[in-house]
């Protein structure tokens, strides 16, 4: 399946992905354009979690933290929500939203219009360079979706062979492709 690559489009990794950083892994697009693609993994939440202040730190917020990817995971925190409203925010479907004014977000949370169960911290992302991930789809390395708010979880591996069986037909085979194809 190879579809136009637009904000909320999910990228699977083929089951035989090579690089560690995307064995398994679910990416949504935040965003596709000439200069490139940014994306972020939404099937790894870690056991940790980030605590998000205000200045005078009358306002906190703990969200567990999600790798988003191998991209300026010790310099890049952004918000995965459900507030459209939230201004700079930008939609990845299925109701949710990356990244915002921080102010906002807690203030939102501090009034009751956040949900916390439903909003997550994350580090890092997944960067192509112009082209680079047209090439990739070309090769095959990536099965195009659309993202599903069930894909972020805990148990990675779950959430990728679910999506795949999502897709039906020889995708859900291969949601039940070895870890290393090798000791077959």
């Amino acid at each position: 399946m190879n579809a136009q690559i637009t904000n909320g489009t999910l990228l699977i990794a083929e089951p035989f992905i090579t690089d560690e950083h995307f064995f398994r892994k679910l990416i949504v697009i935040i965003d596709h354009n000439q200069d490139g693609t940014l994306g972020i993994v939404v099937n790894e939440v870690s056991p940790y979690f980030v605590r998000i202040e205000n200045e005078d730190k009358s306002t906190s917020l703990e969200l567990p933290l999600c790798l988003g990817g191998p991209v300026d995971q010790k310099d890049s925190i952004n918000i995965l929500h459900k507030n459209p409203e939230i201004e700079g925010s930008v939609s990845v479907g299925s109701g949710y939203f990356w990244g915002g004014d921080t102010y906002e977000i807690l203030t939102h949370y501090k009034n009751g219009l956040l949900n916390k169960e439903q909003t997550y911290a994350i580090s890092g992302y997944c960067g192509w360079a112009p082209g680079q991930l047209q090439k990739e789809l070309t090769a095959q390395t990536w099965i195009t979706s659309k993202f599903k708010p069930e894909y972020l979880s805990k148990h990675s591996d779950n959430a990728w062979k679910q999506a795949l069986t999502d897709l039906g037909g020889t995708y859900e085979w291969l949601s039940h492709a070895p870890y290393d194809a090798s000791l077959n």
